[in-house]
């Protein structure tokens, strides 16, 4: 558990180090770019907008959100896609 902690917050750091911004100063909805986690096959994709975002961090353009998703380790996108289901 400790290490999916640690993963998390590692992924974290990466997304605002990939330009990443919280809360929605200036922005009108739909406005941004999330990664989204599709937690059935563990992996991280790009909607425009959504409820349910990795750490509710947004992007300013498709292309920085993706670079930010691919910045991360297997272990941190594992991290971000799990449900507390499985080990």
């Amino acid at each position: 558990e400790a290490k999916r902690v640690l993963n998390r917050l590692r992924a974290r750091k990466k997304f605002l180090d990939a330009g990443g911004h919280e809360g929605m100063d200036g922005l009108v909805f739909g406005d941004r770019y999330n990664a989204y986690p599709q937690r059935c096959d563990k992996t991280l994709i790009v909607a425009k907008e959504g409820s349910v975002t990795a750490f509710d961090i947004w992007f300013e353009t498709e292309a920085d959100c993706n670079r930010a998703i691919d910045s991360l380790t297997k272990d941190e996108v594992a991290a971000l896609c799990w449900t507390g289901d499985e080990e």
